[in-house]
């Protein structure tokens, strides 16, 4: 990557990373849920950071600060800073995404809210659903996290395909054919094509 830019290890101020995985203000991965393997991803309080730092001072034989966040705060800062800029003013806003699975990002005041690390992890709030849907939200277990209500397991991508492939569509398609209506098919293959490639 280097040669490529015509730089070195000296010139880099300082590295950020982001994970998919709540994060502590310090950098610490709180649970690597969405990374590594079965037997470790249920390791707490992961010193990501550190160990990054670590990695980078041994290959760049110098000390470059290093930043680690999740990956959501860091989309939801982004955006504050697009819209804000650099104001002081105190604002609160909420950020969300949406692929693999649901993350977000609260501001507070102009800065992030970390709370005790699981502050914006708003895909596994539980709502309650509304009694038109309880039939088709009955049928559906949500394999993808196990929490009942969890919004992550309706609504992130891979949430959405996944209930248009098992038993959940047959429902959606009898309450579009009670209003005349029906599943596009090209919007299903967008959304399985996209699951697939990159959520």
């Amino acid at each position: 990557m280097f040669e490529e830019l015509g730089a070195s290890w000296a010139q880099i101020a300082d590295v950020a990373a982001t994970v998919p995985s709540p994060c502590s203000s310090g950098g610490a991965i709180l649970e690597v849920t969405n990374l590594g393997t079965p037997e470790t991803k249920h390791l707490w309080e992961l010193p990501f950071g550190e160990l990054l730092a670590e990695a980078v001072r041994e290959k760049a034989d110098c000390a470059i600060p290093v930043f680690t966040c999740n990956d959501a705060h860091a989309a939801g800062q982004d955006d504050d800073f697009t819209r804000y800029g650099l104001k002081t003013d105190q604002r609160t806003s909420v950020f969300i995404t949406t692929g693999t699975g649901m993350g977000g990002c609260l501001i507070l005041d102009g800065s992030v809210f970390y709370g005790l690390g699981q502050a914006g992890e708003l895909g596994h709030m539980k709502i309650a659903v509304p009694g038109a849907y309880t039939n088709r939200f009955s049928a559906d277990p949500n394999p993808v996290c196990g929490g009942i209500q969890c919004v992550e397991a309706r609504a992130s991508l891979t949430g959405l395909t996944r209930r248009l492939n098992e038993s959940g569509a047959a429902l959606i398609r009898g309450e579009l054919a009670e209003r005349g209506e029906e599943i596009n098919p090209d919007v299903i293959a967008i959304l399985q094509q996209l699951c697939q490639e990159s959520p």
